[in-house]
Parts: C-alpha cells; sequence; structure tokens
C-alpha cells in the first residue's frame, strides 16, 4: 500500500492475479498452496481498498494501469478511469 496526499494505492502482487479475481475472488491460481487462505487475503485485501476508495493494480493485470474498484450489489468490478 503506498500512500500520501490524503491518497492511497494498492499493489496487488500476487495477492490477485487478475481482474476476473475481484469480481470472483474464489478463484485460484495455480501457484496457490493454501487455496482457502489465498481467498481470504484477497477478500480482505478487497474489502480494505474498498473502504479507503484506493487506486489498484497489479503485475498481471492489463497494460499494468490502476483503476478503482466498483462496488454495485453484491459484486465488485475492477474499473480503469
Amino acid at each position: 500500500m503506498l500512500s500520501g496526499g490524503g491518497q492511497r494505492a494498492y499493489l496487488l502482487g500476487d495477492v490477485i492475479h487478475c481482474p476476473l479475481q475481484v469480481e470472483e475472488p474464489e478463484l485460484t491460481a495455480i501457484g496457490e498452496v493454501d487455496r482457502a487462505l489465498a481467498r481470504r487475503t484477497r477478500e480482505a485485501l478487497l474489502r480494505e481498498a474498498d473502504a479507503a476508495g484506493a487506486q489498484v493494480s497489479g503485475p498481471h493485470f492489463p497494460g499494468l494501469r490502476f483503476g478503482r474498484l466498483l462496488t454495485g450489489g453484491t459484486s465488485r468490478f475492477w474499473a480503469v478511469g
């Protein structure tokens, strides 16, 4: 997590491998040894970033661009712009 000037940005590393895992955190990646722990970690990080209104990006996201988490109903999405 980076912060400054009252804003935050999260670099997701290998916690979230693709934007689809923002929508469906139960999706696993081949390298996850403890899938239950990986899912809980993803969900906790998403809740924290969402609550902070933070920008997020990951090394495996398209174009390495930052976006925001958008919540609609019971769903969460990653959107650039």
